[in-house]
């Protein structure tokens, strides 16, 4: 028999063992089995490690992964990845290249968006966190006004509550409303 056939008896014995100790003992089955199955791919993943694979290899895996589209029966995780991939393939960002930028990557996932003109004076840190989270509510207009409670249909009426003569809005009731 050659080694690596003894190789993968003695896998299999060792494998058959542990499983059938732990599986009667502390484990449920299901639990047993995703044990082995992650000692498994660690070990792949352990001689992969090992031994370098060759440059022409390297590539054509590389270059068959960027034209990978997943099927229908793939997991969401799985096509969450790869949908990722092809965000970072449409933003500009080389995955064929040696050296990897997390900088790039962020910045093409999160792309900055316009500069606030009111940011130090609800961030500051003498600020209450109460008041500047309202504050920062009230920037970005996300109060819950009646209008938007009314959106929501929470309320019936969206009338001001204080004076009774408009509906209440983000600009009315910070700028018109004669009560506040």
């Amino acid at each position: 028999m050659t080694d690596q056939g003894q190789w993968v008896e003695d896998m299999g014995s060792i494998t058959t063992a542990f499983t059938q100790t732990w599986s009667s003992k502390n484990l449920s089955y299901a639990c047993s089995l995703q044990l082995m199955n992650s000692i498994l791919m660690s070990i792949s993943t352990y001689w992969c490690q090992l031994f370098l694979l060759p440059k022409a290899i390297i590539q054509k895996t590389i270059g068959s992964w960027v034209e990978y589209s997943p099927t229908q029966i793939c997991s969401w995780v799985w096509k969450s990845f790869c949908k990722t991939k092809d965000h970072l393939i449409g933003a500009g960002v080389d995955i064929m290249e040696p050296t990897y930028s997390i900088k790039k990557v962020y910045e093409s996932l999160h792309p900055r968006g316009n500069k606030i003109h009111w940011g130090k004076a609800v961030w500051c840190s003498s600020a209450v966190p109460k008041h500047q989270f309202m504050t920062w509510l009230a920037f970005r207009q996300r109060l819950l006004t009646r209008d938007r409670l009314k959106r929501m249909n929470l309320v019936e009426d969206q009338r001001c509550c204080l004076c009774n003569s408009e509906d209440e809005t983000h600009s009315h009731l910070f700028f018109d409303c004669e009560f506040s």
